[in-house]
C-alpha cells in the first residue's frame, strides 16, 4: 500500500458519491481508475478499472442498472445482502447440477460476483 492508491479511493467525496443509495453518480461517472500494482491486502491487481465494477468487486455490492427504476435497484441491493439463501458454488458444482438434470451448458462465465450459467435441455 506504499503506492498510497488506497487513500485516495477512500477520499470522502467519491465515497459520499458512491455509497449514496439515491445515487447514480458512481455509475454515470463512466471513469476509471489505474491501479498502478497490486494491492495484496485488498486482492486487487494492478490494472484499470471502472470505478463502479472496482468498488463492487472490492467493497461493497452497490448495484445500479439504469434500465431499472430506483425501487427495483434498492431490491437487487437489499437482496444481496439480505438473501434468505446464500450460498457459493464451485464449478465442478455446477456442472454436475446440468448434467444431473440433464442440461446442456451453452455459457458459463465466472466473474469476481460468482458464476452465469446458461443450459439448455438435452
Amino acid at each position: 500500500m506504499s503506492n498510497g492508491f488506497v487513500p485516495r479511493l477512500m477520499d470522502d467525496r467519491l465515497l459520499s458519491l458512491l455509497v449514496d443509495p439515491t445515487s447514480k453518480t458512481a455509475l454515470e461517472l463512466d471513469v476509471s481508475v489505474d491501479v498502478p500494482e497490486d494491492v495484496q491486502l485488498l486482492g486487487i491487481k494492478a490494472g484499470s478499472y471502472d470505478v463502479q465494477r472496482l468498488v463492487y468487486y472490492h467493497f461493497a455490492k452497490l448495484f445500479w442498472n439504469p434500465a431499472l427504476s430506483l425501487d427495483e435497484n434498492v431490491h437487487v441491493n437489499f437482496d444481496w445482502y439480505r438473501p434468505t439463501f446464500a450460498h457459493r458454488q464451485t464449478e465442478a458444482q455446477l456442472r454436475a447440477w446440468c448434467d444431473e438434470a440433464g442440461l446442456e451448458i451453452m455459457h458459463l462465465d465466472r466473474d469476481p460476483s460468482g458464476f452465469t450459467v446458461r443450459a439448455t435441455r438435452h
